[in-house]
């Protein structure tokens, strides 16, 4: 039985022709690279070409290296364990993605719906503190004298202190406000870039 007679320039270009065409050919009817069903096909693709190429080795009288050689320099030996090893770490990246994101989320409810339970303690805080307030009269039979209206010492005492007091909660209050509000743009910027 004769051989073939092949440079290794051409055995190269046999093998680049038919892997492009087998690519072309994998790309018209799978979906993108990414997916694992593409991945997998090209894989196989890869795998069918190599041992057709093989097959062909006995047939062929290659001038140059051996065929082994040529083939191995235009495609790796491929790594099942490698693969599997690289496939898992991209689910678990993805997995730890989907995490990240999720936390990301819980996080910008909790700092809101601390921020919103915090300013309306406070809120309720300040209407009780007006509510305890005397109402003033207003009416047009009200004489404005001052000697009809004598001063509660003790009552101006307290309004003052609670002035006081609110006064020095205030920059505390803000300070938090401040805070959160910086938190909230942080995670909402950190959404929007990942």
């Amino acid at each position: 039985m004769s051989k073939i007679q092949v440079s290794s320039d051409q055995l190269r270009s046999i093998y680049g022709q038919l892997y492009d065409v087998l690519q072309e050919k994998a790309s018209l009817h799978l979906p993108e690279l990414d997916d694992p069903v593409s991945r997998e096909v090209n894989l196989q693709l890869q795998l069918f070409l190599t041992n057709v190429m093989e097959m062909a080795f006995n047939s062929l009288k290659i001038d140059g290296p051996p065929a082994n050689d040529i083939l191995n320099s235009r495609c790796e030996p491929f790594d099942l364990e490698l693969n599997e090893r690289v496939r898992k770490s991209y689910e678990t990246w993805e997995e730890e993605t989907v995490k990240v994101a999720n936390l990301k989320r819980a996080a910008q409810e909790t700092i809101n719906n601390v921020w919103m339970e915090n300013q309306m303690d406070y809120l309720r805080e300040l209407d009780s503190k007006i509510d305890a307030e005397p109402a003033t009269d207003t009416s047009d039979n009200a004489s404005y004298a001052l000697e009809q209206y004598p001063i509660d010492t003790q009552l101006y005492t307290d309004s003052l202190e609670s002035l006081s007091k609110t006064q020095s909660k205030l920059p505390h209050m803000r300070n938090q406000l401040q805070k959160l509000q910086l938190l909230l743009q942080h995670l909402q910027d950190e959404g929007s870039v990942g």
